[in-house]
């Protein structure tokens, strides 16, 4: 059995092949360092189930953050950047709004001068996915508005 390309020491269990614009490399790790580089998903299990076709070919399946260290990066302080660069309002934001009963997401934008994407982003972390035409509530429009430091008045 070979040994492992890191360490030298322990026999290689874990096997990649990486084919990058043509060119084919092979490595071959022991379960330590796999792990160490993040190669070998840890911790949680994957949020989503494969098909039952795909399952049965025993694909390893990863989660965004499992992806997100194999690629020698830290998930966390990436996604508090991500979140932290879209709530960012500009500068000329109002503290309060006076909202109707129903609006558009863009007609929320437009009243807490963000673009709407910022405002389907926070609706997307509170798993309702929608588009700029979509309606919602006074409800939901002042869970956004929280989530911005803004004060919600129903019109």
């Amino acid at each position: 059995m070979p040994l492992c390309e890191q360490c030298q020491e322990n026999e290689a269990l874990v096997f990649i092949t990486q084919i990058i614009h043509g060119h084919v490399t092979k490595m071959a790790f022991c379960t330590p360092c796999a792990e160490a580089k993040g190669i070998l998903p840890t911790g949680n299990p994957p949020t989503f189930k494969l098909p039952p076709e795909l399952e049965a070919w025993g694909l390893p399946t990863l989660s965004r953050e499992e992806v997100i260290r194999a690629m020698g990066m830290d998930p966390e302080a990436l996604m508090a950047k991500e979140s932290a660069e879209i709530l960012d309002l500009p500068e000329d934001a109002p503290t309060e709004v006076t909202l109707p009963e129903n609006m558009t997401v863009r007609e929320l934008a437009e009243a807490l001068h963000a673009n709407w994407h910022q405002v389907v982003y926070v609706l997307m972390q509170h798993g309702k996915f929608t588009q700029p035409h979509h309606e919602i509530d006074f409800a939901t429009a002042s869970l956004v508005c929280e989530q911005f430091a803004v004060v919600a008045r129903r019109a």
